[in-house]
């Protein structure tokens, strides 16, 4: 959060057609161009997290300002009917 004493983080958790995805969302200056975003042992945990899961990981700069990142993946011997399950957290410093 560069130059501000405080930002937002923001995390998802849904269900949709059988697939779950977590998402972590901040209000920061996003993922600048050309980062390398698999080298970081941060990076390379949640790689192996979603190769363990046979999911993917995405990734992508929000408007106004700050970084997505996306894991998908699907749970065997879940019913694809299964309700949504939504968690929401804000982190806003106080």
């Amino acid at each position: 959060f560069q130059g501000r004493e405080c930002g937002a983080v923001e995390v998802r958790f849904t269900h949709t057609d059988g697939h779950y995805a977590l998402e972590v969302c901040d209000d920061g200056v996003g993922i600048p161009d050309g980062v390398d975003t698999g080298s970081s042992l941060g990076m390379r945990l949640v790689h192996g997290l979603a190769a363990q899961l046979g999911g993917t990981i995405s990734y992508f700069n929000q408007e106004p300002g700050g970084a997505c990142f996306r894991l998908t993946f699907q749970v065997a011997g879940r019913p694809a009917e299964a309700e949504p399950a939504t968690t929401v957290a804000h982190s806003d410093g106080a």
